[in-house]
């Protein structure tokens, strides 16, 4: 089976201003996410949060109409403090996997005195790279995840691959580097578990980011598999053939499907 598409392209389009002034955080006016038309609201598919040093700070709230970012109140800070806006996107993949598809864009700062941090299209942008992505069991029995990029979109850094059985702990997980420069050779990762050591899910997760350190953007995408028997041996011809599960808009809002 195999994945090829710009996937990162559903994940939430932000504009947003993180502005600090007499020790207060605010949210500018001007924030939102431009893209809100393309989630569904009922419940909510995509939801924000502000963390300040790695606790939660606030709830953004998000206009399911206008994609308008907004905060109840302002939030204390100090120089030095690391603020992240994060923004949580859960979809379902359909049928035969009984599959979730988790997305999270998270925009980084570290206060430094008052003004306004920008994150949008122009300033603190997210590549887009593409690339295609295969996953089944090897003849170990254990998930190969292979990776094929296309184009890295002139990203600064590379993408992070991982495996792992669902839940906390990190004894079943293993992790590579996907060099985006090599848009010749599909880069593997094959886990630590067994399909028959799974308990609950297995998880495939990919990170990326637009710099090394803040202001920075950061893309974490996590494909949540639920039935293993469902899915089938790793194609040994990818990239050349195989099964694609493509990002689309049925109704309108965000999903994924199989396409034979």
């Amino acid at each position: 089976m195999s994945i090829i598409d710009q996937w990162p392209e559903y994940m939430p389009t932000i504009s947003l201003e993180l502005t600090v002034a007499s020790g207060t955080l605010s949210i500018g006016a001007n924030s939102a996410v431009e893209n809100a038309g393309d989630y569904g609201w009922n419940p909510d598919q995509l939801r924000g949060s502000l963390w300040k040093n790695g606790s939660l700070a606030s709830t953004l709230s998000i206009n399911s109409s206008t994609g308008a970012i907004t905060m109840a109140s302002g939030v204390a800070v100090s120089d030095t403090d690391e603020i992240e806006a994060r923004f949580l996107l859960v979809t379902k993949v359909s049928n035969p996997w009984v599959t979730r598809l988790i997305g999270q864009r998270s925009c980084f700062m570290t206060v430094s005195g008052s003004g306004t941090t920008t994150f949008d299209e122009d300033d603190n942008p997210m590549p887009v790279p593409s690339w295609q992505l295969a996953f089944g069991w090897d003849a170990n029995d254990k998930l190969k995840v292979g990776v094929k990029v296309v184009d890295d979109d002139s990203s600064s850094l590379d993408m992070i691959l991982k495996t792992r059985l669902w839940g906390p702990g990190s004894a079943s997980e293993s992790s590579t580097t996907i060099d985006l420069s090599d848009t010749t050779n599909a880069q593997t990762l094959t886990s630590s578990f067994y399909q028959g050591g799974i308990r609950v899910a297995a998880q495939m997760e990919f990170s990326l980011a637009n710099a090394a350190s803040t202001p920075m953007v950061k893309d974490t995408i996590a494909i949540v598999l639920y039935e293993p028997t469902e899915i089938d041996v790793y194609p040994s011809s990818f990239p050349a053939t195989g099964k694609m599960l493509s990002a689309t808009k049925p109704g309108g809002y965000w999903s994924a499907k199989l396409d034979e």
